[in-house]
């Protein structure tokens, strides 16, 4: 992955379903103390797709978010602290605007 990243990484993924860039991100991180939360905004590829491709992977250091990406929300070391986890590694993989689509056909821009 260009991301490169370490086992002691804590990676987040946005706009993640249906899972295939969090299962390599938590592949990368599995042997060692790193983790991934994978965040989606629908809640159907969130709950059903996205959790069924990172179960596929051995390892226990992943979980899916349903969340939107403008606002995810933040991470603390506890509660008491306050102490923001920051995360290592961000992927974010937003959903095609179609640009391409309405360049390569002109009927498409009645409609966009």
């Amino acid at each position: 992955l260009l991301l490169a990243p370490q086992q002691d990484h804590l990676c987040l993924d946005l706009c993640a379903a249906p899972g295939n860039k969090s299962s390599q991100l938590l592949e990368s991180v599995a042997c060692g103390k790193g983790a991934v939360l994978s965040g989606e905004l629908d809640v159907e590829r969130c709950a059903v797709k996205l959790v069924r491709v990172l179960s596929k992977v051995p390892a226990s250091a992943s979980c899916a978010v349903y969340a939107n990406a403008q606002r995810f929300p933040v991470l603390l070391e506890s509660p008491e602290s306050g102490i923001r986890l920051p995360f290592s590694r961000i992927l974010t993989d937003v959903p095609c605007s179609g640009d391409g689509t309405a360049r390569k056909t002109s009927s498409v821009w009645r409609t966009w």
